[in-house]
């Protein structure tokens, strides 16, 4: 562990330098101070739930408000590692607690359990701290990983990470993704490996169901075919500026990735008159003439493609193409960058016809064109009810894995 050690620390110290200038840095440092002294005491059971960041809350919250529904006697802790779902989930999120998690070390993750002393210790997909890890073995408390993915070039599979995936056995349950994910770690004697699905599909399912309403989207889209831009960048925030010279009978709903004041007022350079900022919004009549709504606020991205007839989704043409499950949810042909080979669902979605590669504005005027055609969009309708009808539940099967393990109290080993 010396060397897991080390890249703790230097880590660590890299974060609270890099805090002198970055907002989430410092964040990250704040947040974590004092944390000790403030940490309340209950007489409930407590269930432990983590998340490194808002991606991994969003996909295991599900389970959290099943887990709270099933058992409203419960105490529920919510820890993060980032500052970006620890700031969005304060609104409505089914704990009791929410906190960051202390920094990974030995001393640190002794105290966590002690102070605690969780009955379960859920952690989603990914972020293996090996101290909470090992300490949760140690102290005879099930911590395991549920929506997990697992590719062979998964880092901890590697014969140099031996000593990482020795610790990583200790966890008490692995709840996968899919079956390549299952067979992966079961070739490398992990125990406890299960299939569940994915608890995104319940999630993106949720949110459409649910009720929202906003009088300046449903004004904008009024009587139009409407692309929505999701989590855009820059590349396709151009690309869509580039379309609408050819293609002025649609409009767009943007949701960009970066919400600065800089980055608003690129795309108001980008836009000109096309475009109006959801901000500067005084009444929903005020949208009417414009062809582009761009919406700088964050948060909204899942719920705004209801007012859509087709989106293109951003990331693509950087490190990787962002959430296509949320478009897809509304029925919604998914357009997307080349950058989508290690995402499962965009592979997916091409497979059956609702997704579709974009390397160009060609590209992008073809995929407008074809999906102005109310036949060709209902042909993605019917593809996608039959993907969420044979992907839902991933959540009831997680929560009665939960059940399962907390009501059992084997003791679990390597």
């Amino acid at each position: 562990m010396f060397f897991y050690n080390l890249a703790i620390g230097i880590y660590h110290l890299g974060i609270r330098i890099t805090a002198l200038w970055s907002d989430k840095a410092r964040a990250w440092v704040h947040g974590r101070k004092g944390i000790w002294e403030i940490l309340p005491t209950t007489n409930k059971r407590v269930i432990w739930f983590h998340a490194a960041s808002l991606g991994e809350y969003e996909q295991g919250r599900p389970v959290m408000e099943l887990w709270r529904k099933e058992h409203p006697a419960d105490f529920i802790l919510l820890t993060f590692y980032s500052p970006s779902g620890f700031a969005v989930s304060h609104a409505d999120a089914p704990a009791d607690y929410i906190c960051y998690l202390p920094a990974d070390g030995k001393r640190n993750a002794q105290r966590w359990f002690d102070h605690w002393d969780p009955k379960l210790a859920v952690f989603f997909k990914y972020d293996m701290w090996l101290h909470y890890i090992k300490t949760a073995h140690e102290n005879v408390v099930p911590l395991g990983f549920i929506s997990v993915l697992v590719r062979p070039g998964q880092f901890f599979l590697k014969p140099w990470a031996s000593f990482v995936k020795k610790v990583l056995k200790q966890a008490a349950f692995w709840s996968c993704q899919d079956k390549e994910s299952v067979k992966m770690l079961m070739s490398h004697g992990f125990e406890g490996v299960h299939l569940a699905g994915d608890t995104r599909v319940d999630r993106v399912m949720h949110l459409r169901n649910s009720d929202f309403r906003d009088d300046i989207m449903a004004t904008f889209a009024r009587g139009s075919l409407v692309l929505v831009a999701g989590s855009s960048w820059p590349k396709e925030e151009a690309m869509i500026a580039e379309l609408l010279k050819h293609e002025l009978d649609i409009k767009v709903i943007m949701a960009p990735h970066d919400v600065s004041e800089k980055h608003m007022k690129d795309i108001g350079a980008n836009f000109g008159n096309y475009a109006i900022r959801y901000s500067q919004v005084s009444k929903a009549s005020d949208v009417r003439s414009y062809k582009v709504l761009v919406v700088d606020r964050v948060g909204w991205l899942s719920r705004l493609y209801r007012y859509g007839h087709m989106a293109f989704i951003g990331g693509g043409f950087k490190r990787g193409v962002h959430n296509t499950l949320e478009p897809v949810a509304y029925h919604l042909p998914v357009a997307f960058g080349p950058n989508h080979q290690a995402f499962h669902e965009p592979n997916v979605f091409l497979e059956m016809g609702i997704g579709y590669e974009i390397r160009t504005t060609d590209d992008l005027l073809s995929f407008v064109k074809m999906h102005k055609k109310e036949v060709n969009r209902l042909q993605v309708e019917k593809n996608a009810s039959r993907f969420f009808e044979n992907h839902r539940g991933a959540t009831e099967k997680n929560v009665k894995l939960l059940r399962y393990i907390l009501q059992s109290k084997r003791p679990f080993s390597v």
